[in-house]
C-alpha cells in the first residue's frame, strides 16, 4: 500500500476486524484523483484475493465509521458532506469503546446525529 501513500498505518481494534489507514493527502494528485486512486488500490487488493471495504474522508474516524457502515462502503466523502453521510448511522460505527455505546443505546442515541445534537459541555460529564 506504500506506492499508494507514504503513510500507512495498521488498524488498531480490539475485535477481529483487521485494516490499514492510508494517508491520502496530496496522492490525488500523483493519480490523477481520488476517485482513479481508489480503483487502484482496488485493482491491487484484488490481484491479492483480498476483499476490502474502503472510504475515504476528511480524518480517519469518518473513514473508520464510513469503512464499517454497510450503507457507505467503497464511498468518498469531503468535508462539505460529511455531516449528512455520519448522521445516519450508528455510533457503534464511530471507535468508541463497547461500554460506552451501550450506554449511548440505553439512553435511545441510536444514531450519530441524535450525539452532535448533544450540548458539547455535558458530554464529558455524562460519559
Amino acid at each position: 500500500m506504500m506506492r499508494f501513500s507514504p503513510v500507512v498505518a495498521p488498524l488498531s481494534a480490539n475485535d477481529d476486524r483487521h485494516g490499514l489507514f492510508l494517508d491520502l493527502t496530496g496522492c490525488q494528485r500523483v493519480f490523477h484523483g481520488l476517485d482513479n486512486l481508489i480503483h487502484l488500490v482496488r485493482q491491487a487488493l484484488a490481484k491479492l484475493r483480498i476483499d476490502a471495504h474502503l472510504a475515504v474522508a476528511p480524518n480517519p474516524g469518518a473513514a473508520w465509521a464510513l469503512t464499517y457502515s454497510p450503507k457507505h462502503q467503497n464511498t468518498i466523502v469531503g468535508q462539505d458532506d460529511l455531516v449528512d453521510a455520519l448522521s445516519d448511522l450508528a455510533p457503534a460505527t464511530l471507535r468508541l469503546d463497547d461500554d460506552l455505546v451501550t450506554s449511548l443505546h440505553h439512553l435511545g442515541l441510536n444514531t450519530i446525529r441524535l450525539l452532535m445534537n448533544l450540548p458539547r459541555e455535558s458530554l464529558p460529564a455524562r460519559f
